[in-house]
């Protein structure tokens, strides 16, 4: 091996080094020196079989940062740039195949899900050729999750999907397989017979925890009447056998907000098992417990207002914070939040800070103007955010909500009544 091989080596290990501890901007930097090199060694055409892979798996590494820093058009340029110059053959269905699942997650990271599902399946269909079943089916399940979402079928791909999951060796990532086929097939099939054949589902499932989650998180997509979703959530909570396994349906419960009322139907022996969970919760000593029992009993009972403490609204931030801000938990818990903290005599500046910090990465600006017309009073600084945060905001009525405020503040903040007047003329139309 020559210098420039040993150099590039040696470049490689410390591009895995910059990986391993998540400095991506290291190996960035690292990446394009090594790809000018090689870029020049290929030009000069004095280049072998390695040092072509060594490109290409640079090439990868480069869209492998760029996706970590977010840079996503830059991520898929590294990523394309491979596909339209590899030679598409047996030998590297491989690599365009793991290309094709890179290209598909940065599209589901743009939330473009049509162009997802295409990248995702010409990676699933390359796998299969070659035989990599487990591959094939893990980028199977994202697929099958995509289609959940655009209320779409692809059966024929699924058949492919149940046939693969009988090559796999490992009975219980077999039996994991089949739970979430089984799952999709009935719920691509839809008609009269859904609420039956998911209640069948529930019931012989092997794996209680897994079918749970699918059938919960289905919630979101499965057109069911809500009596019969509450049926099924009876049998979620017979199904879950542990403490960690009534996650999901404590989520389920608040995001779709069911009372007793909803769930009058069950066996009192399931409502029993439902409160004493929920009593856990709220007598523990962990805060985001306890914090979650309560959102739970004032969902339950139709309370309108269970006040929470400052640790305690935290906590629920905390929940939040995990979720999208289109995830029907987090829109249940975000108007239940801000109420919270309007009740609120003394404002707490570390929890504010905390709520607006989460608000502001997630671009949810409606709910960022709710929290400055609390914090309004604190002066002219909050009043100019929350006046440039009104043209962002499509809400109206809190638009309505920070106008108010302004109103009854406009003393204290040195404004004219023409001021006041100018701004409720440009957003309450």
């Amino acid at each position: 091996m020559g210098k420039k091989g040993k150099d590039i080596d040696l470049k490689l290990e410390s591009i895995q080094s910059d990986f391993e501890i998540g400095d991506y901007r290291s190996a960035l930097k690292k990446i394009k020196k090594s790809l000018n090199r090689l870029q020049s060694t290929i030009a000069k055409q004095k280049h072998d079989a390695e040092t072509i892979n060594n490109f290409f798996f640079l090439k990868v590494s480069e869209g492998e940062c760029y996706f970590h820093l977010n840079e996503l058009d830059k991520a898929l340029g590294s990523f394309q740039y491979i596909l339209d110059r590899v030679e598409v053959n047996e030998k590297s269905l491989s690599l365009i195949s793991a290309i094709n699942q890179k290209i598909g997650k940065i599209y589901l990271a743009k939330n473009d899900l049509q162009n997802s599902k295409i990248y995702y399946k010409s990676a699933i269909e390359g796998f299969l050729k070659i035989k990599r079943h487990d591959e094939a089916l893990n980028i199977g399940q994202l697929y099958l999750n995509i289609l959940q979402l655009t209320r779409e079928a692809d059966l024929n791909l699924v058949k492919k999907l149940e046939k693969a999951s009988k090559k796999i060796k490992d009975k219980e990532k077999q039996e994991r397989y089949n739970t979430i086929i089984k799952f999709n097939k009935i719920t691509m099939k839809g008609g009269k017979k859904l609420f039956n054949d998911l209640s069948s589902f529930l019931e012989k499932s092997k794996n209680k925890k897994l079918s749970n989650s699918l059938v919960l998180n289905g919630f979101n997509y499965i057109e069911l009447e809500r009596e019969q979703k509450a049926m099924l959530l009876e049998q979620c909570v017979i199904n879950s056998e542990d403490a960690n396994g009534f996650n999901d349906v404590f989520k389920v419960i608040l995001s779709h907000e069911f009372t007793w009322r909803d769930l009058g139907k069950w066996q009192n022996s399931t409502k029993d098992t439902l409160r004493n969970e929920i009593d856990r919760l709220v007598g523990s000593n962990v805060l985001v417990e306890r914090a979650f029992g309560k959102n739970l009993k004032r969902t339950l009972e139709e309370q309108q207002s269970t006040e929470l403490s400052w640790d305690e609204i935290e906590m629920t931030l905390k929940i939040m914070n995990q979720f999208d801000k289109e995830d029907p938990l987090y829109k249940n818990l975000l108007p239940m939040i801000t109420d919270q903290i309007s009740m609120k005599t003394k404002i707490k500046d570390q929890v504010m800070d905390y709520a607006m910090d989460i608000f502001r990465k997630k671009k949810d600006w409606c709910a960022l103007l709710s929290i400055l017309s609390v914090t309004l009073s604190s002066g002219k600084q909050t009043y100019q955010k929350g006046v440039d945060l009104l043209p962002r905001c499509k809400n109206k009525d809190i638009r309505k909500k920070f106008l108010e405020e302004v109103k009854n503040l406009k003393d204290a903040l040195n404004l004219s009544d023409a001021e006041v007047s100018s701004l409720e003329k440009r957003f309450l139309p």
